[in-house]
């Protein structure tokens, strides 16, 4: 049996038999992208009954989809990130909510981070992005020791230099999408007309008109990545930016984040995806931190 974003969708009989689809109690049919893609379905399709059964026919426009091709291997530019013996602990004789550890990360990396929860994933992303301090070691972005920036100087640097999307996913819930993100853009004094483009990456050009309150909690999780994209920034941290995707939209992401680093950005991402791991030019793994020495 195999279960696809939660639910039973293929079976394969012993000794490799014959893999079945599997129609729901409702009717519904889950088609692999593999297979749509391979008979160029597209985002409409007309059933029609023959001596056959039931047969799938995909839009005129589209007879195949265009065959993926592979990404170019990194590159490695500036040096955009450097930590060297960063650790954070959060409560006097707690364990360490970070164990110490050096990283560097380059323009044109996607580096992804995997661990179990409570192994540090999300305070490593919030001590690079500066939106915590660590308790010991050194970070550095592009050059700048983030221990010699007061709150307003940091704020300046993630304004210009880092793209961010937390867990937390916020969106302005009463704007559409497209003028949420083009806001932002405006204050980081950035043009905003590539919003719509950024939009239809992640399959959201259909949705770009509607308020961001009115979204399901996949697709405001693939508007907030766009909408850390959307800055051109140097540096891009996201923590978890698949955990609400189905499959198809999971390795939609990973593409796009691994595009970005392509095109020449750091790209710093927490993730349990297999999509978004198998993108990946590294992998970190964390380690549960044991408990401090007395």
């Amino acid at each position: 049996l195999r279960i696809r974003d939660g639910r039973l969708s293929e079976e394969r009989a012993p000794a490799d038999g014959p893999e079945r689809q599997v129609v729901d109690a409702r009717g519904w049919l889950r088609l692999p992208a593999e297979l749509r893609d391979g008979a160029g379905l597209g985002a409409r399709a007309r059933a029609e009954a023959d001596a056959r059964g039931i047969v799938l026919i995909g839009d005129a426009a589209r007879s195949r989809a265009p065959e993926a091709t592979a990404a170019p291997p990194a590159v490695r530019g500036e040096h955009v990130v450097r930590l060297r013996g960063v650790g954070r602990t959060y409560a006097p004789g707690e364990p360490p909510a970070l164990a110490p550890l050096d990283l560097d990360l380059h323009r044109g990396e996607l580096l992804a981070v995997r661990g179990r929860s409570g192994s540090g994933k999300s305070t490593l992303l919030r001590l690079v992005a500066g939106l915590d301090r660590p308790d010991v070691g050194t970070v550095e972005v592009l050059g700048s020791a983030l221990a010699d920036l007061d709150r307003d100087g940091l704020a300046r640097l993630r304004r210009a230099h880092v793209g961010v999307s937390t867990q937390a996913s916020a969106l302005v819930d009463d704007l559409p999408l497209a003028d949420g993100i083009g806001a932002g853009l405006a204050l980081r004094g950035r043009p905003t007309a590539v919003v719509e483009e950024l939009l239809g990456a992640v399959g959201l050009g259909e949705l770009s008109g509607r308020p961001a309150g009115r979204l399901s909690g996949g697709e405001r999780q693939r508007g907030a990545v766009e909408r850390a994209l959307a800055g051109g920034t140097a540096l891009v941290v996201l923590d978890e930016p698949t955990s609400q995707l189905d499959e198809a939209s999971a390795a939609l992401v990973a593409q796009v984040l691994l595009a970005a680093a392509r095109a020449g950005r750091a790209v710093l991402v927490a993730t349990h995806d297999p999509a978004l791991l198998a993108c990946a030019d590294r992998v970190l793994e964390l380690e549960q931190p044991g408990p401090r020495a007395g």
